[in-house]
């Protein structure tokens, strides 16, 4: 963000799409079912300010980067121990909520979308449909903030890096205030690792039914605002 000198003020959205097998794919088909992206938004400063003390947290733990399927699954490096073998919550939950709470502290924004598949599409396609779905939103909302938007994705493997300069392309003739389309990968971007955390909520939320998990309650807590459009009504959390 500096190399480029934005201002301080900018807007910067980060979403990342994520589904899992159990909550998004049916069991039998192995068909994708649901689509899910998670993301936040934050000023240039609210995202210079988390990255310290996400680090942190990281490094606390001996950890490079977070990744919440595997956190939740208690999966290494995540399968934290007991000298007598069993689950160690303390150090489990303790770094939940040093994350959790550099997310509140910073980051005033959190979005969630979830889109139903067509049985016949490609992922391609789905996932292109869902992006665009995302930078619409996205930019409409950065119409309260009077500011430009660059909105940036997590890499897929089934999306080439190109595929967002076509949504790019495609959207900024009818959102001027859209600055850039483009992805990068969590391990070398924390606010994407965010974008993790958010997205995998709602992924739980819409296959389970349950309104928010304990996650998404102490992000209220904290005073972040959550916003969620899925297969029912959008709803603010």
């Amino acid at each position: 963000m500096r190399a480029l000198h934005w201002p301080p003020e900018s807007g910067v959205v980060m979403m990342w799409a994520y589904f899992d097998e159990s909550g998004e794919h049916d069991r039998d088909s192995g068909h994708l079912r649901r689509l899910t992206f998670g993301g936040a938004l934050a000023s240039c400063d609210g995202w210079l300010g988390l990255e310290p003390k996400w680090r942190a947290a990281l490094d606390s733990e001996g950890l490079d980067t977070f990744h919440m399927t595997d956190f939740e699954a208690w999966q290494p490096p995540f399968d934290f121990r007991l000298p007598d073998g069993t689950r160690d919550y303390a150090r489990h939950n303790g770094l939940l909520n040093k994350l959790l709470d550099a997310i509140g502290q910073h980051v005033p924004y959190t979005f969630g979308f979830t889109r139903a598949v067509p049985t016949r599409r490609k992922f391609r396609a789905s996932y292109k449909a869902g992006a665009i779905d995302v930078v619409m939103h996205m930019a409409t909302k950065s119409f309260e903030f009077h500011e430009g938007l660059s909105v940036l994705f997590a890499r897929h493997k089934d999306f080439k890096p190109q595929g967002y300069d076509e949504i790019f392309s495609f959207m900024s003739a009818d959102y001027p205030q859209l600055r850039t389309v483009g992805s990068d990968t969590p391990a070398c971007l924390c606010q994407l690792q965010v974008a993790d955390v958010i997205a995998y909520e709602v992924g739980r939320m819409e296959r389970d039914g349950v309104p928010k998990r304990y996650p998404l309650k102490r992000l209220k807590e904290l005073g972040c605002l959550w916003r969620y459009s899925g297969s029912a009504d959008d709803i603010d959390l």
